[in-house]
């Protein structure tokens, strides 16, 4: 169920979010299973947001998690939307944290 969910929701839209969970609590009623969390993966993400002289807001910290999470399973990955939403800065600051981590 946690695969399914957080391979999935980086990919839907807000508006679509509560029609993707509202299937998810039927497929799978009674079980709400947290989302598995790398603290250390971040505080290092965090850590360059900030070297980047960026907002570390959890909402942002989320979504590199996300977008690493889906380079980690995908061939090949397209980030869209609208102009100004952080789709540059989502891309530098993984390569930032990478660069820290020195992978």
């Amino acid at each position: 169920m946690r695969a399914l969910r957080d391979f999935n929701i980086p990919k839907i839209i807000t508006d679509d979010m509560p029609v993707f969970m509202g299937l998810i609590g039927d497929l799978f009623p009674a079980l709400d299973v947290p989302r598995k969390r790398d603290l250390e993966n971040e505080a290092a993400i965090k850590r360059a947001a900030l070297d980047l002289k960026l907002q570390p807001e959890d909402q942002f910290i989320l979504k590199v998690v996300q977008f690493e999470e889906l380079l980690a399973v995908r061939h090949s990955v397209f980030v869209i939307g609208n102009a100004g939403t952080g789709k540059t800065q989502l891309c530098k600051t993984l390569y930032k944290t990478y660069s820290n981590l020195k992978r």
